[in-house]
């Protein structure tokens, strides 16, 4: 039989988020909620883990900018962490926006994913009304995504932050609780493809399924090559389970 892996650790409490100093944040490490009049917003910065986030943009108005990940990045958090781009705008920020990968205009009931492993900074715009936007992070299955959160903690390179990194401790704790999801996706692994608003077509959420599955194998496969953690603690049974996810429909058996 299969030996047991080393007993991992269980990963304590994340730490709240500092908030900025404009912009009011509650929530934890992986979710809150940011509220600020205009011209208020989160100063620039990268997220101490290189994960995703997924947004609801609540009520009022909001600007989005992101930059592109690596050395861009790095070297914006290093030199303008906690800018907050509200006008009258200096010389330093407007060149800032020039290299940005996008800016967005989020308006009241978009839903937004944007990586947090990227430097990004947020600006309330619009009339007097009160903007609210809640949001959670987390790491999907996608390979792309998932190496570049790897590169979180990076001692020196194009990703390497001096400032604001999760230490080590807590990072490995945060990746026990990758682990832990992805046993359990081994565990039950046919997600529900539906949506609060509208159905959603059988052949889509076949296709979706497909994508799943072929992200799935892939991550596996590279979290365990890339990462001694990983390699550690991920079961050989789930990693060959992420390899062979029976996620299919009727019509698909």
């Amino acid at each position: 039989g299969e030996a047991d892996p080393p007993v991992r650790r269980r990963a304590a409490p994340p730490r709240p988020k500092k908030a900025s100093s404009v912009a009011r944040a509650a929530g934890t490490a992986t979710a809150g909620v940011f509220v600020g009049g205009r011209h208020s917003g989160k100063g620039l910065h990268v997220d101490q883990v290189f994960w995703s986030n997924v947004g609801h943009n609540v009520s009022g108005y909001k600007l989005l900018a992101t930059w592109p990940a690596g050395r861009a990045s790095t070297k914006l958090h290093e030199t303008m962490l906690d800018s907050v781009f509200a006008p009258p705008l200096t010389r330093d920020q407007l060149a800032a926006l020039r290299g940005a990968a996008r800016v967005v205009l989020l308006r009241p009931g978009d839903v937004f994913v944007m990586s947090g492993g990227v430097a990004h900074a947020t600006l309330t715009v619009g009339s007097e009304e009160l903007n609210m936007t809640a949001y959670e992070s987390f790491v999907s299955l996608n390979p792309r995504h998932a190496r570049h959160f790897l590169r979180t903690g990076d001692k020196r390179g194009a990703y390497s932050l001096h400032r604001g990194a999760m230490p080590r401790r807590e990072l490995e704790d945060f990746k026990d609780h990758t682990i832990d999801a992805l046993e359990a996706l081994v565990e039950a692994p046919r997600p529900a493809v539906e949506t609060a608003r509208f159905a959603v077509p059988e052949d889509d959420a076949v296709a979706l399924r497909a994508v799943l599955r072929a992200h799935a194998a892939a991550t596996a496969e590279m979290l365990c090559d890339n990462d001694s953690y990983y390699r550690k603690y991920l079961r050989p049974r789930t990693r060959e389970g992420l390899l062979q996810l029976p996620w299919h429909s009727c019509r698909e058996a």
